[in-house]
């Protein structure tokens, strides 16, 4: 008998799967939040390692970094460095602050105090390219900060750097300042750079684009000298006396303005702005031989002249700034008697003789003097070889143009060859002495600054290696001359 075959049911059939496992919502959120802290965990010890060891910031701990204040932390670090730079400055030691300074610019790179602090002692070691690297650096940064802006772009445009200064106006700003909050002064130092690389002309028609800047007394200072360059005598000087009259000016305004007003022949007005200076500034020494530059425009005010002359001597004789400007003003003026007087101050006081010297020749060169010029020239070279650049660069301006004026024209390719190889290096300096040259007409001199002129073979060491263009009978050390 046949058994019948087991039915099979339709679980039976079904197919195997495993058992769908729920996990509570709270048990998922709870699993996001753990891995959510350990990405940040792992954030934050990557980021202190980083702080502490490619950043070399020692003094960020992982809590901090953890916490956010890392930022904090280094703020705080950096105030402190840059108060410590400031006393190395004091204490002379330039090295220290040299590194303290950097470092905190580091660590709080927006410091604008401190930042400008730094650009303050580079530009007191003279380190002119290291000086705008930091103002740069910051205007980076801000590019609308109005103390940034004026300093970096009136020091780009004041030491034969203005192809750099418009570079950088199109890098920061683009094609045009609308709507910046410095717009005004972007603007002016755009027309300057324009008038320094291609001259007053092109400025010129800069500024008639921009024809309210012509009347704005804030930006005077800087407008009135394309005007004057273009031409514009009247103008200038009117504008300048607007905002003397309007803003606080500083010595240097009324100085440039007496200029203008002798150079246009209105001698009384040179006096009287001289004497607004002398009285708004009477311990600036400046304003002073301002004063005593301007009396000896007119034989009615000689007994004046003599008279603040001795005042001169009396208040500022211990000053060696103070009788370095006025022999400067003896040299520009060719006030020989004077200017050998305060040589000899100097070299009685150890103040700079050998800049003292330079002032003297000066007022020889003014007398038409030269062929003396030249010897004291030479004599100030022998007893000056260890002299810093820039007191070289003066020099061998004045060789180069004492030359010229004696019509030695293989002295003037010389002294130009061997001041073109000594600044070589800066290019700011460079460009100044192209400048200088071209203005003066000295073509020879002005070929060894020009793109085109090719590297020759290193100058000569010494004046001695160049015969001397003509007798002479007035040594710096004799004679003072009148």
């Amino acid at each position: 008998m046949n058994s019948a075959a087991p039915s099979e049911s339709p679980k039976d059939n079904a197919p195997l799967t495993a058992p769908i496992v729920r996990v509570p919502r709270r048990r998922w959120g709870r699993w996001i939040l753990i891995a959510l802290c350990g990405l940040y965990v792992s954030g934050a010890v990557g980021g202190w390692l980083v702080l502490r060891y490619a950043g070399k910031q020692r003094e960020v701990r992982f809590l901090d970094v953890a916490l956010l204040r890392w930022q904090e932390v280094r703020r705080s670090v950096a105030a402190q460095q840059f108060t410590r730079a400031r006393a190395e400055v004091e204490a002379k030691d330039f090295r220290a602050a040299h590194m303290l300074f950097n470092s905190a610019l580091r660590r709080d790179p927006g410091n604008l105090t401190g930042r400008l602090a730094a650009a303050d002692f580079f530009q007191k070691l003279g380190a002119t390219d290291l000086e705008i690297e930091v103002l740069e650096a910051g205007l980076a940064l801000s590019p609308d900060e109005p103390k940034l802006v004026q300093r970096l772009f009136a020091l780009l445009t004041s030491t034969g750097r203005d192809q750099h200064a418009l570079n950088l106006l199109r890098q920061n700003y683009g094609a045009g300042f609308a709507g910046r909050a410095q717009a005004d002064w972007l603007q002016v130092y755009e027309i300057v750079a324009t008038r320094n690389v291609r001259g007053p002309a092109e400025a010129l028609q800069l500024l008639q684009k921009n024809p309210r800047l012509r009347d704005a007394t804030t930006t005077a200072a800087v407008i009135a000298p394309i005007l004057w360059d273009g031409g514009e005598a009247a103008a200038a000087i009117d504008l300048l006396g607007k905002f003397i009259s309007a803003e606080s000016a500083l010595p240097a305004a009324y100085a440039t303005l007496a200029s203008w007003q002798e150079a246009a022949g209105r001698v009384d007005d040179a006096v009287r702005t001289a004497e607004a200076a002398s009285q708004r500034f009477p311990h600036e020494v400046g304003s002073q031989v301002l004063l005593v530059e301007t009396l000896s425009l007119r034989p009615a005010y000689a007994s004046r002249w003599s008279q603040q002359v001795g005042f001169f001597l009396h208040t500022f004789r211990g000053d060696p700034a103070a009788l370095h400007l006025l022999a400067r003003a003896a040299g520009r003026r060719g006030w020989l008697e004077l200017a050998w007087t305060l040589y000899e101050i100097g070299a009685t006081h150890d103040a700079g003789a050998s800049q003292l010297a330079l002032y003297y020749a000066d007022a020889l060169a003014f007398r038409a003097r030269f062929a003396d010029t030249w010897q004291v020239l030479a004599d100030i070279e022998k007893q000056s070889a260890a002299a810093p650049l820039a007191f070289v660069v003066q020099l061998r301006q004045r060789q180069v143009m004492t030359a010229a004026a004696l019509d030695n024209q293989e002295n003037v390719r010389e002294y130009a060859r061997r001041l073109a190889e000594q600044v070589r290096g800066d290019a700011g300096s460079f460009e100044l002495c192209r400048r200088l040259f071209t203005k003066l007409n000295i073509a020879l001199a002005a070929a060894e600054f020009s793109p085109e002129a090719e590297r020759r073979s290193p100058a000569a060491k010494n004046l001695a290696d160049l015969p001397a263009p003509s007798p002479v009978d007035t040594p710096v050390a004799e004679n003072g001359g009148s």
